[in-house]
């Protein structure tokens, strides 16, 4: 594969037939075209229009198109990793594969005529980082505290700031996963519900929600949306199969709710209950953006007898000192380092889910909702029961309205 640009506005990409060697899979030439496509079209979407900053110089169009090649050769190389299936500096030939992007991304660095100067996070403006490796994102950082591969130094430096206050979180992480394939396994098989919408989803994973729901309903629908570029252009690489997974670009925080985007609805019977899932994201959006609000909008739109699920950082205030004090201590870290994560009390998450049935045991730790078997306890168990309860989730039930009769 080479980057070519013959000219200052162009771009474009040869691709050879297959991608092979030692240690590799080869590669179809269509399905690598895809990944590229995806990647493209989603460094496209959002990640070239951040609200200008004071500190930032404007790009000439020659600029933007050398950022954008530059922002592909970082996405494009974990994709096809993904899609080749080798261990990128297990072999020779993958070696060498990977370092042929790294030398192009380096000449197109230096041939760059401006500087520009990207902010720390800004939860205000929402700005995705995307394939920014200057700055820590929240789905690389997440990915990272999964163990997952598709992050960086600078995620995994500031995910480092969180352990050093609480060496545990990982098991959140974790505990967060479990707690969601717990309750879309409850969803798609004795709950009935065979359309889920996947808010924040993040990068691809071991165990994604849509592997969980088809394993309980083979037909289950499941729509992953995310507004962050990097997120989509794996998702729709990877995780997009066959005409029940789908991967889309929204915020949940648009206009009219996601629930009025066309490219989400074209997926969902608007007369038939949907499953919400909104793990590990609303804690990400400050008060000033008033997500309970558009929750409570989304909830208005959605179709009665439809779920909603919700995981959320959790402070619980002066009743529990010790985890009161380790909640906003990791607040702290987490908005410090990652630019979000903010800590609510009960009452506070419970608006969340306002206009619905908690299912029981209603909002609890996670480990506590329909526990299977005894929780897992790394390292001191002391510390990880302490930071097991900086974290609650719960399910929510639209019931349909009463409906009454008269006599006569």
């Amino acid at each position: 594969m080479r980057l070519v640009e013959p000219g200052t506005g162009h771009v474009t990409l040869e691709m050879p037939t297959a991608i092979a060697g030692p240690g590799i899979r080869a590669v179809p030439r269509v399905r690598a075209t895809r990944a590229l496509s995806a990647a493209w079209k989603s460094l496209s979407m959002s990640s070239f229009r951040r609200p200008q900053h004071p500190t930032s110089s404007k790009f000439s169009s020659t600029d933007s198109n050398v950022r954008r090649v530059s922002a592909l050769t970082a996405l494009v190389c974990p994709i096809l990793t993904d899609c080749a299936g080798y261990d990128a500096n297990a072999t020779p030939a993958a070696a060498t594969f990977r370092a042929g992007f790294c030398s192009a991304q380096r000449s197109l660095n230096a041939r760059k005529e401006t500087k520009v100067l990207h902010p720390q996070p800004m939860t205000e403006l929402r700005a995705p980082v995307g394939v920014d490796i200057t700055h820590p994102s929240i789905a690389r950082v997440y990915d990272h505290s999964l163990r997952g591969k598709d992050n960086y130094a600078v995620d995994r430096a500031a995910f480092e700031t969180v352990l050093n206050v609480a060496p545990a979180q990982r098991e959140v992480s974790l505990a967060n996963r479990r707690w969601l394939h717990r309750v879309v396994r409850y969803l798609a098989g004795p709950a009935g519900i065979d359309q889920f919408l996947d808010i924040g989803a993040g990068l691809p994973t071991v165990g994604n929600m849509h592997e969980v729901a088809q394993l309980e309903n083979s037909k289950a629908v499941v729509v992953y949306v995310d507004y962050d570029p990097l997120c989509v252009a794996h998702g729709r690489v990877l995780l997009e199969r066959g005409d029940f997974t789908h991967y889309v670009h929204g915020d949940f925080l648009e206009a009219g709710t996601l629930l009025e985007n066309r490219d989400i609805c074209q997926y969902f019977d608007p007369n038939r209950p949907i499953g919400v899932l909104a793990g590990a994201v609303l804690h990400h959006l400050a008060d000033d953006l008033a997500p309970a609000r558009v929750m409570r909008e989304l909830i208005d739109r959605l179709p009665t007898g439809s779920y909603v699920a919700v995981t959320h950082f959790y402070d619980p205030g002066p009743a529990d000192p010790e985890a009161h004090r380790l909640a906003r201590e990791l607040e702290e870290a987490f908005v410090g380092g990652v630019g979000s994560g903010w800590y609510r009390t009960d009452e506070e998450i419970l608006a969340f889910f306002e206009g619905l049935e908690l299912l029981p045991p209603g909002l609890v730790d996670l480990d506590d909702w329909w526990p299977q078997g005894p929780a897992s306890q790394p390292g001191e168990l002391g510390e990880w029961l302490l930071v097991e309860r900086t974290m609650r989730g719960a399910v929510g039930y639209k019931r349909p309205p009463l409906l009454w009769f008269s006599r006569g």
